[in-house]
């Protein structure tokens, strides 16, 4: 197959005069992916993704709308083509810059804090677009959503230990207390890994998990938690300090949900667990969740400032 691409992709970008072929690099992934070169470019122009045609058609819709609203932190769509054996292809404009998780370990502090909040900067921005869009919002029950993914976790054969079981029944019943809401979707993957930076500019990359959960404060946890990974052992500093700086601007324009973050942890830690159980690339990382559900039903203090847990 990537030996149609560069005549395809090429017609689809409408080349510059006399420009040669482009060149091609294949990038571990879920689905086919590539990273398009012009000649003597050491950065990737475009990223080509190859799908099916409800998934290549959904990506490339999203990124038209925000890039319309936000251009400056998100890749521009620009084409989508059937290839011959009925797979679709999906042409964007690659993000310059390194993945903040490319960082990891390597920061002080202060270094961290800054990236932190500008990366929330970023996450209010991205928040506020979806939010403007009537169609990305759906009505969910935050309890029921949970109870949902203890169920495909338990399909799967995921297991959770008595006390980790038993404390995702206890986040049920509490989330029970918050109804219904109506939330706008989230980007699904909002971490270090999925956030380029160049500069002074950050940017979102990866779409793919976008509108498949409209949990409240699900990005904002990925965030935290990766974050959380990229400060080198230079002082006291622990994984409630970020989720309570992750959260502070939500719980304060939503006091509501102040009393049910731990439920929604919960969830953001299952849902990664069912979403990505059985891919071989996501191993490590479904193995790491789970590790980290097991301490947090341990001592959910160690994990949540004092108000939250």
């Amino acid at each position: 197959m990537i030996l149609e691409l560069p005549a395809l992709v090429s017609q689809l970008i409408s080349p510059r005069s006399g420009e040669k072929p482009l060149s091609f690099i294949g990038v571990r992934n879920t689905k086919p992916v590539f990273l398009a070169f012009r000649e003597r470019s050491r950065d990737p122009d475009f990223v080509v993704t190859v799908g099916g045609e409800e998934d290549v058609k959904r990506l490339h819709d999203v990124l038209l709308r925000l890039h319309r609203t936000i251009p400056k932190l998100t890749a521009e769509s620009l084409a989508v083509a059937r290839l011959p054996d009925g797979r679709f292809v999906h042409v964007q404009s690659a993000v310059p810059g390194l993945s903040l998780n490319s960082l990891a370990g390597s920061l002080h502090r202060d270094d961290c804090r800054r990236l932190r909040a500008r990366a929330l900067d970023v996450l209010r921005e991205l928040h506020a677009t979806i939010d403007a869009v009537p169609p990305w919002h759906s009505r969910i029950s935050p309890s029921g959503e949970l109870r949902q993914q203890l169920g495909i976790c338990s399909k799967h054969g995921v297991a959770l230990s008595p006390r980790a079981l038993q404390f995702a029944d206890s986040c049920v019943e509490d989330l029970a207390e918050l109804g219904e809401l109506t939330c706008h979707w989230q980007h699904g993957d909002f971490s270090t890994t999925n956030l380029m930076v160049a500069g002074g500019d950050l940017r979102i990359i990866d779409f793919d998990e976008f509108g498949l959960t409209s949990m409240p404060l699900h990005d904002q946890f990925g965030l935290a938690l990766s974050t959380h990974e990229l400060v080198s052992a230079d002082g006291p500093w622990t994984l409630a300090n970020d989720i309570q700086a992750c959260l502070a601007p939500v719980l304060s324009a939503q006091p509501a949900l102040a009393g049910h973050v731990r439920g929604l942890l919960v969830h953001h830690l299952l849902w990664n667990v069912s979403q990505f159980h059985g891919q071989r690339s996501r191993a490590r990382r479904v193995k790491d969740v789970l590790k980290l559900l097991e301490e947090f039903a341990a001592a959910p203090g160690n994990y949540l400032p004092p108000r939250a847990s």
